[in-house]
């Protein structure tokens, strides 16, 4: 089945190309945070429909958190794909991986160097900011756009 091509020509578009280029990574950004919203509520509500008998209490409220933080950054992976194939947007599919799940890591970090003196709603603020930025960061890198400090030669 061959999709559809969505892809958008940008030689005619009036706005700069920098300008452009912020855009662009602020959509990626704002479509990965939505996808891994999708993919968390999804991996809720199949926590919840599972453990609707059980008599867990607490536990099962674990279980839907975990879900809900895992299925954060596999749904920005899944956003990174329908991106790629939908959209037919070009980028590093394995840094955008490894951004999600560095992004995931980020809060862990700061409440460790903090020694919890943060507050929780700070840390879950941050969470659903670094995932996203981060994976998007990942996606759009490019090769040879980061300079090396030195007399590189292409």
């Amino acid at each position: 089945m061959r999709l559809p091509d969505y892809s958008i020509d940008m030689s005619q578009c009036p706005i700069s190309p920098r300008t452009h280029g912020a855009a662009r990574f602020f959509l990626t950004a704002v479509g990965i945070a939505a996808s891994g919203l999708v993919c968390a509520l999804v991996l809720v509500l199949a926590v919840s429909l599972l453990m609707r008998n059980d008599s867990s209490g607490f536990g099962a409220l674990g279980l839907a958190l975990g879900a809900a933080m895992l299925g954060y950054p596999l749904g920005g992976v899944a956003g990174l794909f329908l991106l790629r194939r939908v959209v037919r947007m070009s980028g590093w599919l394995l840094l955008g991986i490894i951004g999600a799940f560095v992004g995931a890591a980020v809060p862990v970090g700061i409440a460790s160097i903090a020694n919890g003196s943060i507050e929780p709603d700070v840390l879950i603020g941050v969470y659903f900011v670094s995932v996203p930025v981060l994976c998007a960061i990942g996606f759009l890198a490019r090769a040879g756009t980061v300079s090396s400090g030195g007399n590189a030669k292409g």
